[in-house]
């Protein structure tokens, strides 16, 4: 309630959602926690981290699940390489490069983003289109000043990078 008279919002982070089911099953826990506190239907938002292969195939089931409570979805890039290949572990052919080569414009990973920025610009039945916080594209600095450096421009390049593709 305090949040809400300052004129904050009040926003859930939501990770590791696979299926709509277990979206559904968040609505109506955040449904009865507003109802418990008195709070109108809607007040509590939440992104959706979308982590997992199996999500990325229903992100509007998901963001429907959700109802009035949705507000968009994150991207991320360590887990949904990890999801990647787990789903591909039974294909010998299957060889991920060294995971500092899989940025988010690498292959899977672009389609990825492409899938989640569709369903973000794509509205709902009001007529609504949600956010995309961007893809988590983390670029560890190395212990000297010249690794330090050289990951903070990539992590600025990933940055602009998003935000010219609409997060």
């Amino acid at each position: 309630r305090r949040l809400r008279a300052a004129g904050s919002s009040v926003v859930l982070y939501l990770p590791t959602i696979q299926t709509a089911g277990e979206a559904a099953l968040w609505n109506r826990i955040l449904a009865a926690l507003e109802q418990h506190l008195g709070l109108p239907a809607g007040t509590i938002l939440v992104y959706v981290l979308v982590e997992q292969i199996e999500a990325a195939f229903q992100l509007m089931e998901i963001r429907a699940a959700l109802g009035v409570h949705f507000v968009g979805f994150n991207t991320g890039r360590w887990d949904y390489i990890h999801s990647v290949s787990d789903a591909l572990a039974w294909d010998p052919e299957f060889v991920n490069p060294n995971i500092d080569a899989i940025t988010m414009t690498y292959g899977y990973m672009r389609q990825y983003e492409d899938r989640v920025r569709r369903a973000v610009n794509t509205p709902d039945l009001a007529g609504r289109s949600a956010l995309w916080q961007g893809g988590m594209e983390p670029n560890i600095p190395v212990g000297s000043a010249e690794g330090v450096a050289a990951g903070m421009r990539r992590a600025v390049a990933g940055a602009e990078r998003e935000q010219r593709e609409g997060a």
